[in-house]
């Protein structure tokens, strides 16, 4: 259901929105009613109110019905602008025209104004409008979260969640590091998704792979004829941003050049375009990450220590997969539910191999994890994924196939001995044929033993393929 709050004074008019606009609107939105500023304070503090439907003229504190304050709804606005106030916000009043587009061009989130004179109909049209442009971002954020879910519920993992929205109405600067392929682009993209920004745009810019010639174009922009090839204007990707978020990954490969001139753009909150001498002001959020050592960077002075502070407001430190384990259940149930949305092949883990995924140790992170269930979805020939389909895959043993013990309560030194060996090549011997999809020639030659020996050997201990 949509939150809308309505301030409003005067009893007869409050009434008369609650006959008219709660009544139409009561199936998709809940309503609530604020008589002064200090109970619109409340209200904004502990809901979450997607729409502010106020007048301009109502008093301040709850004792005065009387005294109303000219300047209480311009307070009102200032407030939902230091509380970082999310919703859209219609004001209806009887000012005049004038302060109307005054109030639409100094507070961002008053995206309409009516005069209470206004027909019904009119005013229905205006709240319909706001209505149907909260739904609209009610189902964007939906398929954004959808698509890029932040998974996990290891304790690092929340409590980057816990950063992420307590910071959600600020625009501190924030620093991401970790290891290569643990998640540092969709983690970005939740700060995005759960900040103030959210419907703005997310632009993400690999350092690493922009030429170095280029990276002052590419992020600043550049006007015709500034350079050759530049055969007409373009805006650079924090101008795209703008409202939005600019996501620098690989931020330790920038140039230290392009390095002094992204910390004049943090600083001034302004670009200026290749070949123009004239500044934009900007407002982005911004946001980069690097699986390098930026202190060290600095030391080896191959990064700015300004633009390191200032960079580093608010660092967020990912762990590697192996070090958050408790994250991979959800994170391989995730994946799996992708593929079959791909291909149609449902599949489902075993819980050997579900095992033998918690021991392995995921050099490649959460990376390696999607490709290994990719191609695992793709070869495994039935529905479960088992433990063998995953040694094939990542070409490792699970050190316990290796183990063998023997009975204390059977003292006989050789036939001790003979089980020993039994087990060991019961275990050695079906690795590599299941490996070698049985096939004894091949792993025979594979492990270096004689192929009618490892026959008898098959025949003896039962290892032909079921």
């Amino acid at each position: 259901m949509i939150q809308v709050l309505v301030v409003e004074d005067d009893e007869n008019y409050s009434y008369e929105i609650s006959e008219e606009l709660e009544e139409k609107f009561k199936n998709i939105c809940n309503f609530s009613y604020a008589k002064n500023l200090d109970e619109a304070k409340e209200i904004i503090k502990f809901k979450s109110i997607n729409l502010m439907i106020m007048d301009i003229i109502f008093p301040l504190h709850s004792g005065d019905i009387s005294e109303v304050d000219y300047k209480a709804g311009v307070k009102l606005l200032d407030f939902s602008i230091e509380n970082s106030f999310k919703g859209s916000i219609l004001v209806l009043s009887s000012q005049n025209k004038s302060f109307a587009v005054d109030l639409l061009i100094k507070y961002k989130n008053v995206k309409d104004y009516a005069f209470k004179d206004s027909p019904w109909i009119e005013i229905f049209y205006k709240v319909q409008k706001q209505i149907d442009f909260i739904q609209e971002k009610q189902v964007l954020l939906s398929q954004v979260a959808e698509r890029f879910p932040f998974i996990g519920k290891s304790k690092a993992l929340d409590k980057i969640k816990l950063i992420a929205k307590k910071t959600a109405n600020l625009d501190s600067t924030i620093l991401i590091t970790g290891p290569s392929g643990v998640g540092k682009e969709v983690t970005a993209r939740h700060f995005h998704s759960v900040s103030n920004r959210s419907l703005g745009a997310f632009i993400v810019v690999n350092c690493a792979a922009v030429p170095e010639n280029l990276f002052e174009s590419i992020l600043f922009g550049h006007k015709k004829g500034s350079f050759t090839g530049a055969s007409e204007d373009q805006i650079g990707q924090f101008e795209a941003a703008d409202k939005g978020t600019i996501f620098l990954d690989e931020i330790g490969e920038l140039p230290l050049m392009m390095q002094a001139k992204l910390l004049r753009v943090l600083q001034e909150k302004r670009v200026t375009k290749v070949g123009e001498l004239l500044t934009k002001d900007i407002d982005v959020r911004v946001i980069v990450a690097t699986n390098r050592c930026l202190e060290e960077e600095v030391k080896k002075k191959t990064f700015r220590e300004d633009l390191f502070f200032r960079l580093n407001v608010l660092p967020v430190k990912i762990p590697p997969l192996k070090d958050r384990i408790e994250d991979l259940s959800e994170l391989s149930d995730f994946f799996i539910e992708r593929m079959f949305e791909k291909t149609g092949l449902k599949k489902v883990l075993s819980a050997k191999a579900k095992d033998l995924f918690s021991r392995y140790p995921w050099v490649g992170n959460v990376r390696e994890l999607k490709n290994t269930i990719e191609r695992l979805v793709i070869l495994t020939e039935s529905d479960e994924i088992g433990y063998e389909d995953v040694v094939s895959i990542l070409n490792v043993t699970d050190e316990s196939d290796y183990r063998v013990g023997f009975p204390l309560n059977i003292s006989n030194y050789k036939d001790v001995k003979q089980g020993v060996i039994d087990c060991f090549h019961r275990n050695f011997f079906t690795h590599y044929l299941r490996e070698n999809n049985y096939q004894i020639s091949k792993t025979a030659e594979q492990i270096s033993y004689n192929r009618n020996d490892l026959s008898q050997h098959i025949k003896k201990l039962g290892l032909d393929k079921d």
